[in-house]
């Protein structure tokens, strides 16, 4: 581990190891540039395999675009997302392993999910955790599990053991089931997501749902085009072994149809809405599994994404989105471990490690670095074609210039 201290100056610094020229030739996006000069690092991933270098590039772009619009105190709360301190630190860390994978430690996180860095990482963990759940149901469904040597079943049903209890999963029905309101440009993001969400509430409390269902997952996606904001809603669902999946498809769209009626608003349905999770092996299953995983986790890359909306739609959703809940799991769906992916602080918690400090930064010198010194050390931390060695070489030069 590299400690920085500027009184003893005696640290190689970056210009003698030759890599200097990231923080005299490159400036972060918050002036206009890409980082060029970075190794392509906006197309590579660190920190378990999460695409964050491309989300540092969107959270810069971001920063900017709120400063030159003149929302300067929401910029200004933005650009301390992983930028920022925490509170009770006295060094921003620089944490990394033997494959290059380095991330900033000890620095504040807004847990907004239309944040990039955010929203990115935990969508990332929440994939991890939800397939991992997924490869223990798909095993039971397709029954390649073991349960049958544990337990004798009561029925003439195979009985499997779940977290500990018997339940029937053999043959139970797995799908990717898109809900969604009928948008227009003008309509306000909170009377959309209000109306999404309390329909998608009162749905679960209706008996075609409860008798059909055993879990599902269900996260909120906004995107927004020429027809304004479009939040809607993805479910990863599992019914029952029994369950006609048209007839429940059906009753799906007739209570959306009745209830958003009473709202005002309608619905609008799209070919692929309801898709079967199927495959005739469990290799071929899980390989579905994952496209799924993707799509409800929020972990899969799209284009219009939160952090890519105008930036009046961006600060509405900012302003007026507070204590919405994005995810969350229910039924088998829901573990030890998948309930902790309901909650962006358990998350957080899980993102500090034990990994080795590469470089330490006292706080008080980080704190003089301007937000485009701080994006870009966040560059260089996530270009994984920069060794460590190197990589705390440079972050020396871009942190201490003036070291010889």
């Amino acid at each position: 581990m590299v400690v920085i201290n500027q009184s003893k100056q005696k640290i190689l610094p970056a210009r003698r190891a030759g890599l200097n020229k990231h923080a005299q030739s490159c400036e972060s996006d918050v002036s206009g540039n890409k980082f060029s000069d970075l190794g392509g690092w906006t197309k590579r991933s660190d920190n378990g395999s999460l695409e964050l270098a491309a989300a540092k590039d969107a959270h810069a772009k971001l920063v900017k675009n709120l400063r030159d619009a003149g929302y300067k105190e929401v910029a200004e709360v933005v650009s301390r997302c992983g930028t920022r301190p925490l509170p009770t630190v006295f060094r921003v860390n620089i944490r990394g392993d033997e494959d290059n994978k380095r991330y900033l430690s000890g620095v504040c996180h807004c847990n907004s999910m239309i944040c990039p860095l955010c929203a990115r990482y935990y969508g990332a963990k929440r994939a991890e955790k939800l397939l991992a759940r997924g490869e223990e149901l798909a095993r039971h469904i397709m029954g390649e599990c073991d349960c049958s040597k544990k337990i004798s079943s009561v029925t003439v049903l195979p009985v499997c053991i779940l977290d500990g209890e018997a339940i029937h999963l053999r043959g139970a029905q797995m799908f990717h089931m898109v809900m969604t309101v009928r948008h227009h440009k003008g309509a306000k993001f909170r009377t959309l997501m209000d109306a999404l969400r309390t329909v998608h509430r009162d749905m679960q409390q209706e008996h075609f749902w409860r008798k059909s269902f055993l879990g599902n997952v269900r996260s909120t996606e906004l995107t927004h085009g020429d027809h304004g904001f479009h939040p809607h809603n993805h479910n990863l669902l599992i019914l029952e072994s029994w369950v006609d999946a048209e007839w429940f498809a059906n009753r799906v769209k007739a209570y959306w149809k009745k209830k958003l009626k009473k709202l005002g608003r309608s619905c609008d349905w799209q070919p692929g809405w309801f898709t079967r999770v199927e495959g005739e092996s469990i290799e071929q299953m899980v390989r579905y599994l994952d496209k799924a995983v993707s799509e409800v986790s929020l972990s899969s890359n799209k284009v219009k994404t939160p952090w890519n909306l105008p930036v009046e739609a961006y600060v509405e959703v900012y302003k007026t989105g507070k204590g919405l809940r994005w995810f969350s799991v229910s039924g088998i769906w829901k573990s030890d471990d998948t309930a902790k992916a309901e909650n962006e602080a358990e998350l957080e918690a899980e993102r500090e490690s034990k990994d080795p400090v590469l470089v330490s930064i006292p706080v008080e010198s980080w704190n003089k670095l301007t937000i485009e010194d701080k994006l870009l050390v966040r560059a260089v931390v996530a270009d994984k074609a920069i060794s460590n060695a190197d990589c705390v070489a440079t972050v020396i030069g871009i942190c201490f210039p003036q070291i010889e």
